[in-house]
């Protein structure tokens, strides 16, 4: 019986623990709480928008992430004025270099109209890929 009316040391160290007040105290500062979810949001918001970009030149057919030169403009000669064109060897010339042009327009048209066939073709080809799936989806199983 002795023991029962005896303490315990470490019951006493946790009645005074028990029975002290407490307040709440923030761990982090202000900015570290606001400051983290807004840095990972604009983060997100970095990364949604680059991957817009990558999906975007992905169907261009160009890659995001390489440097390239955007396409050359067709070639247009500047017309020299008729009072420049004095001697015979100076129209050839200039009908020559016009004749250029008109090959390099010619074929920068030829070029995009082959992309443009090609980007039509795929898209049907994804409409009648679409069409099947949606009626694939529909039917009982």
């Amino acid at each position: 019986m002795a023991n029962a009316t005896k303490r315990n040391p470490r019951d006493r160290r946790a009645l005074h623990l028990s029975q002290r007040s407490y307040a709440l105290r923030q761990v982090r500062p202000a900015f570290m709480r606001v400051g983290v979810p807004v840095g990972l949001l604009l983060l997100g918001l970095a990364g949604g928008a680059l991957s817009m970009h990558a999906w975007q030149l992905r169907g261009a057919g160009t890659s995001a992430f390489a440097h390239s030169e955007p396409a050359a403009a067709p070639c247009a000669a500047p017309a020299l004025p008729a009072a420049t064109l004095s001697a015979p060897g100076d129209v050839e010339a200039e009908l020559e270099r016009t004749r250029l042009a008109l090959a390099q327009e010619k074929a920068s048209r030829a070029a995009v109209q082959k992309s443009a066939d090609a980007s039509a073709a795929e898209a049907s080809r994804l409409d009648t890929e679409l069409k099947f799936l949606r009626g694939e989806a529909n039917k009982p199983r």
